[in-house]
């Protein structure tokens, strides 16, 4: 009764019956219809396997971190070191000028010194003048050896106004160019054989992930070279200001050397006294800056992305 329904069923149609019953029989009643073309089933599992080795490879490939610095030259000179306080008057060297112990290397302004000297002087003059009239005028010696004391004081306050070399060497950098204060590193006298190491101002957050040992780059402001690879030989105990880090550096670098907020010092010894840029030969000068890295952690490309907690 079924084939008769359906074939009364076809005869109403413009199809012949023998294409209706070839169609019937290539589908199963209640079978899945195949919406997607034969094209994406065989390309998914392709694409689900590319992503999977894409994943593993970014798990597997490490990208390293570094803390980046300010570094500065230093030829490990001796450094000449301020007695006295005041205005700059005259500076009387040069970098690179070879000085001998005792040589005058700076003179600050000595106009109210030089007026005070100037009357203690007068007074110990006439207070000399009277007692070499007669010795034996015990008023005169007391008188002469109250002044005596002061007029001392007063030519070694002078004295200290001019600022000399305390060893033979070289002149580096000069740090100082307005105001001195006591106590201040002025200038850099370099000896003979001295070696350069570099000074790297790095961010104080980094200061438990630098060690002794590592690695620093160097590569020099102003100059397209290959970086230098330095072996850090110091590691400061503590984070110190940005105020501090000036004051290492001098009157002169502090303004114009940039650095990280809070800083830890680093100190590593170079290898060699020049460097090549651009086929050409510099030598390291002291007081010259630039950039420094070190690589402080290494993390898998897939972490970095997903960004996990430290």
């Amino acid at each position: 009764a079924q084939v008769q329904h359906q074939a009364v069923a076809d005869a109403k149609t413009v199809f012949r019956p023998e294409a209706l019953s070839a169609s019937r029989s290539r589908h199963r009643a209640g079978e899945l219809v195949h919406l997607s073309p034969r094209w994406i089933r065989i390309a998914l599992p392709a694409i689900l396997a590319m992503g999977a080795l894409l994943i593993t490879l970014a798990a597997i490939i490490q990208v390293p971190s570094y803390s980046r610095g300010t570094v500065v030259v230093r030829m490990n000179g001796h450094n000449v070191i301020s007695n006295a306080q005041g205005r700059i008057a005259e500076i009387l060297v040069a970098p690179g000028q070879r000085v001998a112990a005792g040589d005058r290397l700076i003179v600050l302004d000595t106009t109210q010194e030089q007026q005070a000297f100037a009357q203690v002087d007068t007074v110990f003059r006439d207070q000399l003048g009277a007692f070499l009239v007669d010795p034996t005028d015990e008023g005169a010696r007391q008188s002469l050896a109250g002044i005596l004391a002061s007029h001392t004081s007063a030519r070694d306050t002078l004295a200290t106004k001019t600022i000399t070399a305390p060893i033979d060497g070289v002149v580096g950098a000069i740090l100082a160019s307005d105001i001195v204060s006591a106590g201040e590193h002025v200038l850099t006298i370099i000896p003979r054989g001295s070696e350069p190491s570099v000074i790297a101002f790095m961010p104080g957050s980094d200061l438990a992930r630098i060690k002794v040992g590592m690695v620093l780059q160097v590569e020099m402001t102003g100059y397209t070279h290959k970086r230098a690879q330095l072996v850090i030989t110091e590691v400061g105990d503590e984070v110190i200001s940005q105020t501090q880090a000036r004051k290492q550096l001098g009157q002169k670098l502090a303004d114009a050397v940039p650095l990280p907020p809070s800083t830890v010092m680093i100190k590593a010894k170079l290898t060699s006294p020049s460097f090549e840029a651009q086929g050409k030969t510099y030598d390291y000068r002291d007081g010259m800056d630039g950039l420094g890295e070190i690589e402080v952690d290494t993390r898998s490309f897939l972490a970095m992305v997903i960004r996990t907690g430290d």
